[in-house]
């Protein structure tokens, strides 16, 4: 079957100056923020419509109340469950403006996302292709926030600094309650830190620290949050809570306040990042240097085991995987500032 693509039968549409192409997930999102700031501003917000997951809904609100939000699925699992139905559904109102310009900003594209930027009428389509994505992450940028910084310079015209290109809220406070928040799943096995590993950290940590440990995730992972947490009171750690954000903006807020974030490659290492708060990222080294390490300040640290297979995908040919077994609780705990 052919994939539907195409805008719909040819009409006069209302034409707007641009359309940014913002759809992914929660952490995606927080990665486009300085771009998406950086190229409405240039064509001024209410010129310009912003076509977003439905999950980054509020953050989009928040962040840029005056341009107009377009709502797509994040992902589709299937063409017929998927793909045919947002056909009909969606076809119609994505395709209903003609635009000046079209600025993708979603890099990592499978025939799902190709689809919906098909269906956008314009003048001038920019986004990159894998030819002309970055090859090789920098310290403080990811790969995925360099491919951002040169639709940014299209967009504008001229070259950005790196640090303008660094992701940032504008609308949220921060400060310092004292407590460890711990982020320990992820939507993918491979990222999530097992719970006798968390443990062992925490164990050392307590050594040094009295603060209260926060597990904290979805209101989907409440069971297995849970779990953690009545291990970490088997291992007779004290001040061991659970809180589970009842929305995106109460995530936000959470982390906003935190003293000290231990996390994953997830959401809320994104978000943490982006507050500019401590924050010790575990990672492996599947996908590293794609969406992260980047950082705001020498405030966020990873945590790794660096091997030469660093960013094969996940497609691990040893006979574990070293870049997981091999990091300790002790590196971790080493890692946590004492609070």
């Amino acid at each position: 079957m052919a994939q539907p693509t195409g805008t719909a039968k040819q009409r006069r549409r209302p034409r707007r100056k641009a359309c940014l192409y913002a759809v992914g997930r929660i952490g995606d999102f927080v990665l486009m923020l300085s771009a998406l700031c950086l190229i409405l501003t240039e064509y001024g917000p209410k010129n310009c419509t912003l076509i977003i997951a439905e999950a980054t809904l509020p953050l989009a609100i928040r962040e840029f109340p005056q341009a107009r939000l377009l709502c797509v699925p994040g992902e589709s699992a299937s063409l017929l469950k998927g793909f045919l139905p947002l056909w009909w559904r969606e076809r119609e109102k994505l395709s209903a403006d003609h635009y000046e310009q079209f600025f993708c900003l979603r890099h990592q594209r499978d025939p799902y996302h190709e689809m919906i930027v098909s269906w956008i009428a314009t003048d001038q389509l920019i986004k990159l292709e894998r030819a002309t994505y970055p090859i090789t992450a920098l310290p403080a940028l990811c790969t995925e926030l360099i491919a951002h910084q040169r639709v940014v310079e299209i967009a504008l015209g001229h070259s950005i600094n790196p640090a303008q290109i660094l992701p940032q809220f504008t609308t949220q406070p921060t400060r310092k309650d004292g407590r460890l928040l711990v982020y320990p799943l992820s939507r993918d096995s491979q990222r999530c830190l097992p719970i006798t590993k968390t443990i062992a950290a925490l164990r050392l940590w307590r050594n040094r620290s009295r603060a209260p440990i926060i597990f904290s995730g979805s209101l989907a992972e409440a069971q297995i949050l849970a779990e953690y947490r009545q291990a970490a009171q088997q291992a007779k750690i004290e001040h061991v809570g659970l809180e589970l954000p009842v929305s995106l903006s109460a995530l936000v807020e959470q982390i906003a306040q935190a003293g000290v974030v231990l996390t994953v490659e997830t959401a809320a290492v994104h978000i943490a990042t982006a507050l500019d708060k401590p924050t010790i990222a575990v990672l492996g080294g599947g996908i590293y240097g794609l969406c992260y390490p980047w950082r705001r300040s020498q405030l966020q640290l990873p945590v790794h085991h660096h091997l030469p297979c660093f960013g094969c995908g996940w497609r691990c040919t040893e006979t574990e995987q070293f870049c997981l077994t091999q990091l300790t609780p002790a590196m971790i705990a080493d890692a946590l500032p004492a609070l």
